[in-house]
């Protein structure tokens, strides 16, 4: 069982929580119901929504095009046939990153992690007691582009790597939970981060930065 252990950090991320924030925290059930992503929030999923309408356009353009002129080429047939599914495999992507939703349900005993978007969602349940090294990916950024220009990127390649990034991305924030790691917040920045260790203090009244091997070397032995 995990010791309850002053949080020593809630000063500095208060402080923190007044630049922008995206979290938004509710009473819900006994607990704490906190949306830290939503549909269509920001820049970055507006362009995905725009790729995907691009994508679903293009996918009917090809069915156009092989419903009134390309069906009596076999070649072209397949040819339009292999862009549909690409173009429908892309729509679905990026729809998906378009909408995608986080939200976190915090009990003293818990935390649940419930993500939707477009045509599924999921919830995962970890206990409080079972979730060590809490922490913010600082150095989770963006590789340059080998054929970028040291100015501007002029061919687009560091764009092109910018939306493959986001559609692969899986969060800025990780903890270890029964050997592996779980990351969320895709959206979430460093101060948003110090928000969330002050409010899971607060809910739970466990430290969650702390690895197991230093939780067993410092605080069971006790």
């Amino acid at each position: 069982m995990r010791k309850k252990i002053l949080y020593f950090g809630v000063e500095h991320s208060i402080e923190a929580t007044k630049m922008k924030t995206l979290i938004k925290v509710e009473d819900y059930k006994n607990g704490k119901l906190i949306s830290i992503s939503t549909a269509l929030s920001n820049r970055t999923k507006l362009l995905d929504f725009c790729y995907a309408v691009m994508f679903i356009v293009g996918a009917f353009g090809f069915c156009s095009l092989l419903i009134t002129g390309w069906n009596d080429s076999i070649g072209a047939t397949i040819v339009a046939t292999l862009m549909i599914i690409a173009c429908l495999i892309a729509f679905y992507r990026f729809i998906n990153k378009a909408t995608e939703a986080e939200k976190l349900f915090v009990l003293q005993d818990r935390l649940e992690i419930i993500s939707s978007s477009f045509l599924k969602e999921s919830k995962n349940t970890y206990l409080a007691e079972g979730i060590s090294d809490f922490k913010f990916l600082e150095n989770d950024k963006y590789e340059p582009h080998p054929l970028k220009g040291e100015t501007y990127d002029y061919l687009g390649f560091q764009t092109e790597q910018h939306v493959l990034h986001d559609l692969h991305h899986e969060g800025r924030v990780s903890f270890i939970y029964e050997g592996r790691q779980v990351r969320f917040g895709k959206e979430l920045a460093s101060w948003d981060f110090n928000e969330l260790e002050v409010l899971f203090y607060e809910i739970t009244g466990n430290d969650f930065r702390y690895t197991d091997k230093y939780e067993r070397e410092n605080f069971l032995q006790k």
